[in-house]
């Protein structure tokens, strides 16, 4: 089972009274090819945009399974916590050679209380999906969107699914309007690119792999 707020590595921002945000990242950076594991993030993708007061963050899986071990990761809980909108949930599954074999319907996408199962977070709720093929491997690639109009975290950012799977490429992409003030604190990552040319918005992207060795 995949939930993604329960994050190992994190990226995350505090707003403060000042108005400035605290930045924290604390990532492993190694790159390798795990030949034996049972699943790869492929790609991972997080897009936060900070604009007019409010946050929209895009998330993009790829994850290759290459064996029935590996199905944990086709079981997709997404939580809404607090005020938090989640739309936009597309899924698909591509075979080895790359051809679309199955798609997400909509009416898969259950919702739920979390009262149902333990949770910190005992009023929100979480929407659930389950997307898989049978003939290994075969890769699934899902997105969605968040949206917040009031927030004190900003992102928890996770490129990992656990200790021992390989994530070959992610990247974290912030928006945020000139002048809007942070920190940075990062750890075991090379520091961000930075694009300021835009006269209203200032552009910082991270890039991180992961070789599935504790």
């Amino acid at each position: 089972m995949l939930d993604l707020y329960s994050k190992n590595f994190i990226i995350n921002f505090y707003l403060l009274k000042s108005l400035s945000i605290i930045f924290i990242l604390l990532l492993f950076t190694s790159i390798t090819t795990a030949q034996d594991a049972d699943a790869e993030l492929v790609f991972q993708r997080t897009e936060v945009v900070v604009k007019n007061g409010k946050l929209t963050k895009t998330h993009t899986y790829e994850i290759t399974i290459n064996n029935r071990s590996g199905e944990e990761f086709t079981d997709v809980r997404i939580y809404l916590l607090g005020l938090t909108k989640v739309s936009n949930i597309e899924a698909s599954i591509k075979d080895r050679f790359g051809n679309l074999v199955k798609k997400l319907n909509r009416s898969d996408i259950k919702e739920r209380s979390t009262r149902q199962s333990f949770s910190f977070y005992e009023d929100d709720m979480v929407k659930e999906f389950s997307l898989k093929h049978n003939v290994y491997p075969y890769t699934l690639t899902y997105t969605y969107q968040e949206q917040e109009s009031q927030f004190l975290n900003i992102e928890y950012w996770q490129p990992v699914l656990g200790l021992t799977t390989p994530t070959k490429e992610a990247l974290l992409r912030l928006e945020v309007p000139k002048n809007y003030k942070f920190t940075v604190t990062e750890n075991l990552i090379n520091p961000p690119k930075t694009d300021m040319l835009s006269p209203d918005k200032n552009i910082y992207t991270w890039h991180a792999a992961y070789d599935g060795k504790t």
